[in-house]
């Protein structure tokens, strides 16, 4: 879930004629109305008013609706790439090499962590530099501390990125598709993804231009330690669900 941060204020300039300090927003504060206008002309002001809503809330306590999603086509149709966009699964020595580049969203922590679990990454480079990437998982995936569990007839894809410079050229959906086309030959049904309720722009560009199919939805709530979870119908035939974390065995007391 992504959190609004603090605004800094300005105190302003002063206005050339009248020499008193003109007012003057907060560049973060403007950049707050900007997008909240942006997206009112893109998705309306109920949808608009829906996200400042979770986003809001969210300073507070943690509240999340997530649409859950599969994928189980081979070749869904996908648009052009030229020749130099290739996709490649990396290895620890490629993760830790880009990880030293704060751009690419990646720490040396996250990379070790995720490999010692098993998972991969899979991600597109325009010649050699990289232009998105996406992680998966067979294995319960730890999140903002739940634990997600799915059927391992699936990959559940995560943490997915996309360099500023090459977001809305339609390379993820090209790198998804390559990444499920190696699965489903490995002999998984398809792949999994989650999207939050209030982000309108992912569940635009993704559905249905990735071929995905609406499982179901989860709600999760926590509020400092009491934590209420909802795993919807279609998601439990799935065997997709959010749970709290194991709680972990006490002590045993020394003699």
């Amino acid at each position: 879930m992504r959190i609004m941060k603090r605004i800094r204020h300005n105190s302003g300039q002063r206005d050339s004629q009248s020499g008193l300090r003109k007012p003057v927003l907060p560049v973060k504060s403007n950049a707050i109305a900007s997008k909240i206008r942006r997206d009112i002309r893109h998705f309306g002001v109920a949808r608009t008013a829906y996200e400042v809503f979770m986003n809001g809330i969210n300073l507070f306590f943690y509240l999340t609706i997530i649409s859950v999603f599969k994928n189980e086509l081979l070749n869904p149709d996908l648009p052009e790439s030229n020749e130099a966009f290739h996709c490649k699964f990396l290895d620890e020595s490629q993760l830790l090499e880009l990880a030293r580049n704060p751009d690419n969203k990646l720490t040396e922590s996250f990379v070790q962590t995720a490999l010692e679990k098993g998972d991969e990454c899979h991600a597109g480079f325009d010649g050699e530099e990289l232009a998105c990437y996406a992680w998966f998982s067979n294995k319960p995936t730890d999140d903002e501390g739940f634990t997600f569990h799915f059927s391992p007839d699936y990959m559940y894809q995560y943490a997915a990125f996309a360099l500023p410079k090459y977001r809305g050229r339609r390379l993820s959906l090209i790198r998804g598709g390559r990444a499920r086309h190696e699965y489903l030959g490995r002999g998984f049904k398809g792949v999994v993804l989650t999207i939050e309720s209030h982000n309108f722009r992912s569940l635009r560009a993704a559905y249905p231009s990735l071929g995905l199919q609406y499982i179901g939805y989860i709600v999760a709530l926590r509020i400092g330690r009491f934590a209420w979870i909802l795993n919807s119908r279609g998601c439990r035939e799935h065997g997709i669900s959010l749970a709290k974390p194991a709680a972990a065995p006490e002590p045993v007391p020394m003699a």
